[in-house]
């Protein structure tokens, strides 16, 4: 019990920034009295009391929980309407957050009659529940605008919300297939007036326009329908293998020295102009690295006899 009075008092909350005082002094009212006369009872009672002390659901209130005979017709209609279920209705429809601010538009440019015509689609909430479509042309120019307004199924959706976007998909599209059939070509061609056009029933669209599940299909810059299919995967490219480098060649071996037989003479020495040892041919690769360094040194000690020697004069 005093989990739905917490409920009906939220509840009789947005039903007053609804423009609705007198359900929810009737609300209060009916849950006031419907539970014991204890302080969560007598806080409703309070709350009725103050949007509107003239109300004679909220006195009746207050005769039945202080135990006072007598006719009590405005409260009793007031339990009988704002029962358990009810309470779970306005609940889940009021206290939804899509039904405190208005929903997304729709923007779309269509081609048609070789121009580009641009459609939006607006809801203006609940504070002000109507949804309009405008039909735009020359870079601005209203054409044609519908209008329809929601106000008599905030009460009897459940899901106010989900209805509106509904109602936005279809009257969307509604204008798209008004272009695309020509019932504005009088209106484009000067013969008529567009304005705006305030209509009752529900969009008149083709249900065989519809596909999934209630999901309008997708119209192409040209008002045709377009499937909703993902375009088939292109191809990966083409990697090719990168021709392997070619072989290296060996470096030719070095040749080696002819051996040398035992009892050989070995080969004549040789000195150049001055004066170095110049190995012969057949010498192994380490002998003639000896000599040249012994030679440096000779070259050394025989220019640095000479008082005019030069770091130059040996190298």
């Amino acid at each position: 019990m005093s989990e739905n009075r917490g409920v009906a008092a939220r509840i009789a909350r947005l039903l007053v920034q609804k423009d609705r005082p007198d359900d929810a002094v009737a609300l209060l009212s009916a849950w006031a009295a419907r539970g014991p006369n204890d302080p969560a009872g007598q806080g409703l009672l309070a709350e009725a009391l103050r949007i509107n002390p003239a109300a004679k659901a909220a006195q009746q209130a207050f005769e039945r929980m202080e135990g006072i005979a007598g006719t009590h017709t405005e409260l009793d209609a007031a339990i009988e309407r704002f029962d358990v279920a009810e309470l779970e209705r306005l609940q889940k429809g009021l206290e939804s957050p899509t039904f405190k601010r208005a929903q997304i538009g729709f923007n779309n440019n269509i081609r048609a009659k070789d121009q580009v015509f641009h459609i939006q689609t607006e809801d203006s909430g609940l504070n002000n529940p109507h949804v309009i479509t405008h039909l735009f042309a020359d870079g601005g120019r209203v054409i044609k605008s519908y209008k329809r307004i929601y106000a008599a199924s905030i009460d009897t959706e459940a899901d106010i919300g989900a209805y509106v976007r509904q109602l936005m998909k279809a009257q969307h599209l509604e204008m798209v297939f008004a272009l695309r059939d020509g019932r504005f070509d009088a209106i484009l061609a000067g013969k008529a007036i567009g304005g705006l056009e305030v209509l009752e029933h529900y969009p008149d669209v083709d249900m065989s326009k519809v596909s999934g599940k209630g999901r309008a299909r997708k119209v192409d810059a040209d008002g045709r329908e377009k499937s909703d299919e993902a375009p088939p995967a292109a191809a990966p490219p083409t990697i090719s293998t990168p021709p392997p480098p070619p072989p290296v060649a060996a470096a030719p071996a070095m040749p080696e020295p002819a051996p040398v037989a035992k009892g050989a003479a070995a080969p004549a020495r040789q000195r150049s102009k001055s004066g170095v040892v110049i190995a012969p041919a057949g010498a192994a690769p380490a002998a003639r690295a000896r000599r040249a360094r012994a030679a440096m040194g000779w070259a050394w000690r025989s220019s640095s006899a000479s008082p005019n020697c030069t770091a130059a004069a040996w190298r």
